[in-house]
């Protein structure tokens, strides 16, 4: 074909199960925006979880049994797709969803980063937080520092916190004593991608990106945090790791379904995905 060569198109998986949901709109968005994202990229979304709401008991164990069937099903789905040979981008409802899949990851890329964009350190453990809502207690999770009972892997020298500006005292303690790695967000918004790139050195890496990571009205997410990036800052600092580490996968999450923003919101998020999915498909 005149030496043009297709790129495959990646895989992407969404996960509409309920991970501590406090509202349903986030569940109601992982439809539509895995399909438009799958729409750019060529290919077909494969969508486990039915978006319904739960409510489970109180407390730290009644609400990681209600998890549990959505995480089981989002690990099983991912490593499935992994060890298949894809790169997979998984369009998720919560980051808490990321307790159940990510594990996967680290138990077939050990040596795998992970890039966390974040508004919050979702650093707290059952003894610091002073919500007990699992989404602030992800990372701690999957370093091991608590049991939530669907394994671990991360390590927090492979952790790269960018764009992370409301943090619990517990967590910037976390981050000081951990020696994690973080991106502020400059007066501008922008995240310099110079000390992400340095802590990654080129070793696999997989990007979470909780679109809370951007400035108020970028997208809608549950919550906002003054300061933050621009979808188009998110993209260039993005683009700019991506071109020095090999890409394993992705995963977005925290759209909001809001009907009269709903467009405006798929076209910043496509801005965000652009690097994501071109790394994605990349032989």
């Amino acid at each position: 074909m005149s030496g043009l060569e297709l790129m495959p198109a990646p895989a992407i998986l969404a996960t509409a199960g309920w991970t501590a949901d406090r509202n349903p709109h986030a569940l109601a968005a992982v439809p539509v925006l895995a399909g438009y994202l799958a729409g750019i990229a060529g290919t077909v979304p494969r969508q486990i979880g039915d978006g319904g709401m739960v409510v489970p008991a109180a407390g730290l164990s009644a609400t990681l049994a209600a998890c549990a069937p959505a995480f089981a099903a989002a690990r099983e789905a991912l490593a499935g797709l992994l060890d298949q040979g894809d790169r997979p981008l998984v369009v998720a409802n919560r980051c808490a969803a990321a307790i159940g899949y990510l594990p996967a990851v680290f138990a077939r890329h050990p040596d795998a980063c992970l890039l966390w964009l974040d508004a919050h350190g979702d650093l707290n453990t059952p003894g610091t937080s002073a919500s007990g809502y699992i989404g602030g207690m992800v990372l701690t999770a999957l370093a091991g520092q608590w049991r939530s009972g669907q394994g671990a892997g991360l390590a927090f020298d492979r952790l790269v916190l960018a764009g992370a500006r409301d943090l619990d005292p517990a967590e910037a303690a976390l981050i000081d004593t951990a020696g994690i790695t973080t991106v502020p967000a400059g007066a501008d918004g922008g995240l310099d991608p110079a000390g992400a790139i340095a802590a990654i050195a080129g070793r696999p890496l997989w990007v979470h990106v909780d679109l809370d990571v951007h400035a108020p009205g970028v997208v809608s997410t549950e919550y906002s945090v003054a300061g933050g990036p621009s979808a188009d800052q998110t993209a260039a600092f993005l683009a700019a790791v991506l071109a020095t580490a090999p890409l394993v996968g992705a995963d977005i999450a925290e759209l909001e379904y809001r009907p009269d923003r709903i467009a405006r919101d798929l076209a910043a998020v496509a801005i965000v995905a652009a690097p994501l999915l071109a790394a994605l498909a990349h032989s």
